[in-house]
């Protein structure tokens, strides 16, 4: 990313509306532009028994990932499955925007993150006059729990994703160039796959668990910048 990059907000507000695929509720869903270093905010609408809240959407606020990423503190869950409307906001570079919520789960739309790459290209970006801030990674760093491995390496070629599922039929390998907006395009429309619930034993919310109780920090091998 060049150094001289800005932060971006959307240009209006847009709306969806569906249903959650775990509650069978129904909900909407309005993205708002915010000011510069607002980041990801998620707002839960007031209703007459309970006030409104509010929630800025990073790794502190992940209270479950089991089927779903649920976003919360410590007065409880604010909204779960929130992780195609993330990928959608990440991959189109929205660093900043405030997301309006009515119910208790984000829609699940198609099953994929296309919906909302769709509703942010309706209403466009806009470039405010903050400079944008990323995480540098300056040497390999390898995460393995049980059969699962995940690992961040540098690179001068921009953000390069690859994924390797094994399966009893075979292994699936996926590389994509994250800087291609058509890649983001194709990567949006992949809906969630049946076969997932095989890969669920790998994870463990421990790390996320540290993280809420204040004891996240910068892992060696990272830096803000």
């Amino acid at each position: 990313m060049p150094k001289s990059a800005k932060q971006t907000t959307l240009r209006s507000h847009v709306a969806v509306f569906g249903i959650g695929v775990h509650s069978g509720l129904s909900a909407t869903l309005t993205l708002h532009p915010a000011d510069a270093d607002t980041g990801i905010t998620f707002v839960r609408t007031a209703t007459a028994d309970r006030p409104e809240r509010e929630i800025r959407a990073d790794v502190r606020a992940v209270t479950a990932t089991e089927f779903a990423t649920v976003l919360g503190d410590s007065s409880g869950p604010l909204c779960s499955t929130a992780e195609h409307l993330l990928a959608a906001l990440r991959g189109l570079g929205v660093d900043n925007a405030v997301v309006e919520i009515d119910g208790a789960e984000v829609p699940i739309m198609d099953g994929s993150a296309q919906p909302f790459v769709d509703a942010i290209d309706q209403v466009g970006l806009t470039t405010l006059n903050a400079p944008r801030r990323c995480v540098e990674v300056l040497r390999p760093i390898r995460v393995v729990i049980g059969n699962g491995m995940g690992e961040l390496r540098p690179s001068s070629h921009g953000f390069r994703v690859e994924s390797e599922l094994a399966r009893e039929r075979g292994c699936l390998v996926q590389r994509f160039d994250c800087a291609a907006r058509l890649v983001v395009h194709r990567l949006a429309q992949i809906a969630v796959d049946p076969l997932e619930a095989a890969v669920h034993p790998m994870f463990t919310n421990d790390a996320l668990d540290r993280s809420n109780r204040g004891e996240a920090r910068i892992p060696d091998g990272l830096r803000v910048i």
